[in-house]
């Protein structure tokens, strides 16, 4: 009766050894899934910052070309006052710079 008594102690021993075993590469893959998840994790709020950036961004040259519209002024009634060509203005001038000077 003893030699069963050992064999049953000696399967229970390789049996817990073998959960242990089983266990010990569990909480490694668990190390490992975890430290996948942290860098998901901070690879997501990196996008997520950067998405952010990017529809501020957006919203300021949406702005900008509102702005743009509202100061633009139509060919048609655009008039210079100043000839960029020739530098001088498009008024009309004094007679004492356009030289039409009446002698009394």
């Amino acid at each position: 009766m003893i030699p069963l008594c050992l064999q049953a102690q000696y399967g229970l021993t390789d049996e817990i050894h073998q959960l242990e075993a089983t266990i010990h590469a569990l909480k490694q893959k668990l190390a490992q899934t975890q430290d996948a998840l942290d860098a998901l994790n901070k690879h997501l709020a990196r996008l997520q910052a950067d998405i952010a950036c990017k529809a501020n961004s957006m919203l300021l040259d949406t702005k900008c070309l509102d702005t743009r519209r509202k100061l633009t002024v139509p060919a048609e009634k655009f008039v210079p006052e100043v000839d960029t060509f020739n530098r001088t203005t498009n008024r009309t001038l004094s007679p004492l710079k356009t030289c039409h000077l009446e002698l009394a």
